[in-house]
């Protein structure tokens, strides 16, 4: 690249930046709706101290749960981490940059949707509908509750945002060659962050092709006839040079880490029967489609017709590449579901991020070709009202979470005291053995995957909860799985929670019978 040739991909770029600058300007009530769905839905988790799963690793261990992360491949997290100097891990400044990251993404997706549909009038109220739809969703409840890494990923999906909107305008301008290294540099940081932003991307990128197609076929732009063929190529070999980076980068990586199974072992494919991968894979799909479930939403499928529809009648109409954007919408459509036939099983919640991506974008679409203005009043409106339900849902999950935290803190004070009880001293030289499982009580609780879910429910599994009393200052040893068996062994002929004899010392092991 010759030193003209750099200036003017410089000055191309910083003209992009003073674009999004003048955007943000012009857009102020939307980017207020923004702040405020945000700060209603995460905005508890800012003021209220509680840890979850895996947090006490972090907490108790920072550099080993910065090891294990590389070893999952996982780099881009542990490097974040580190670029933003997030050591010793604090639980207020993890949440409050959290909600900071999710306004900010919120913003630039926003943005990414404006551009492409390429209205001269970019100050509009519909601006606000795409994030308001994504950014409230119940599924980032549990990864958002996961505080050790929610800022980080928070932080993923702006990359996400920036690496979809430079690709997209490198497929239409293919000689600014500083977009196509902006998007594989961010595309390699925000696999290498967390996996599932690998599935994000592709909606995203799809969005943006469905985007311009929409956008030259009522005018709004006129693209060269050979684009919607070229760039698919286009958006497949760059996204094929982002993975492959990615990959290379994890096995450098790997080979100073090591490597773990962790990714690996949530593929199904060979290690269960086909027949029940593929089970898996339509009870999932089942679930999506028709809402079932608290993290799902019926209005998926409505989204799911009305884009299939459009395509499908668009087949009827004038115009070339009609049978390209069928494909790209069909794959748009199921884009939330590659994750899973990749894996052979069902997606955890807090890895299903381009599920809401594909219902913002089609309710944005929507009021977007909408022409009629009452009609997109009407559906402005609707979308308002399911962002209401949607941040409502949330924040019971997380008021659920929240009191579970606090009736749990209650509970490992009150077995601190017991354990003391014993004359042992403050913190006994003797492993503790937790035996069996408490589940806190919380009129009205709703249980996700693990929220709302006691540390001390994980019945089996000491170290979870005494990794968490750790985390709280009571400085437990941790039994081995031969001292956890023999624990319940003794644990039989005791009494359970919370009688006087549910707390005894035996054979060198403090054993707390829970149930």
């Amino acid at each position: 690249m010759n030193r003209g040739k750099l200036k003017s991909d410089v000055l191309e770029l910083k003209s992009d930046i003073l674009e999004f600058m003048k955007y943000c300007k012009e857009n102020t009530l939307s980017i207020i709706l923004i702040i405020l769905f945000t700060l209603m839905t995460y905005g508890m988790k800012i003021f209220n101290y509680s840890i979850s799963i895996d947090t006490e690793k972090l907490i108790n261990e920072y550099d080993w749960q910065l090891d294990t992360w590389a070893t999952f491949g996982r780099f881009g997290l542990v490097f974040t981490k580190k670029l933003f100097g997030l050591k010793p891990f604090n639980a207020y400044i993890s949440c409050f940059m959290m909600v900071v990251a999710i306004v900010i993404f919120g913003i630039t997706w926003s943005y990414v949707m404006s551009y492409f549909s390429f209205e001269k009038n970019k100050k509009s109220l519909i601006n606000c509908v795409f994030p308001i739809i994504f950014i409230t969703a119940p599924l980032f409840t549990e990864q958002f509750n996961f505080i050790l890494q929610s800022f980080e990923v928070a932080f993923a999906i702006i990359l996400c945002s920036i690496a979809v909107f430079f690709i997209s305008k490198w497929t239409i301008k293919s000689n600014n060659n500083l977009y196509l290294i902006i998007s594989i540099i961010c595309m390699v940081w925000g696999f290498g962050t967390y996996q599932a932003i690998v599935a994000l991307y592709i909606s995203g990128a799809l969005a943006c092709y469905i985007l311009i197609y929409i956008a030259n076929k009522k005018g709004n732009v006129e693209i060269d006839k050979n684009y919607f063929k070229i760039s698919v190529i286009k958006y497949l070999v760059t996204f094929i040079i982002g993975y492959v980076g990615y990959y290379i980068v994890d096995k450098i990586v790997a080979a100073l880490y090591g490597a773990s199974k962790y990714v690996d072992g949530m593929i199904k494919w060979g290690t269960e029967p086909a027949i029940e991968s593929i089970k898996n894979i339509l009870r999932y799909v089942r679930y999506g489609l028709f809402g079932d479930g608290l993290f799902y939403s019926k209005v998926f499928l409505v989204c799911v017709l009305v884009l299939g529809g459009y395509a499908i009648v668009n087949i009827f109409s004038k115009g070339k590449d009609k049978f390209l954007f069928l494909c790209a919408t069909g794959v748009f459509i199921i884009s939330p579901f590659l994750l899973s036939i990749y894996i052979g099983n069902g997606l955890i919640p807090r890895m299903q991020f381009n599920y809401q991506f594909v219902i913002a974008t089609v309710l944005y679409l929507i009021i977007w070709m909408l022409k009629d203005k009452k009609a997109k009043g009407i559906i402005m409106i609707v979308a308002l009202c399911i962002a209401m339900n949607q941040s409502y849902t949330v924040v019971r999950l997380f008021t659920s979470e929240q009191l579970k935290y606090e009736d749990d803190v209650k509970l490992a004070q009150e077995i601190s005291e017991k354990i003391e009880s014993l004359g042992l001293g403050e913190y006994p030289e003797y492993p503790v053995v937790l035996v069996g499982r408490h589940t806190s009580y919380i009129p009205d609780k709703v249980v996700g995957e693990f929220i709302g879910v006691s540390w001390f429910e994980f019945g089996g599994n000491s170290s979870r909860a005494i990794g968490f009393m750790k985390a709280l200052g009571y400085n437990y040893i941790e039994a081995t799985q031969e001292q956890i068996s023999e624990g319940y062994e003794i644990a039989e002929s005791m009494e359970a929670w919370p009688s006087t004899n549910s707390v005894q010392f035996k054979n060198g092991l403090i054993i707390v019978k829970l149930s």
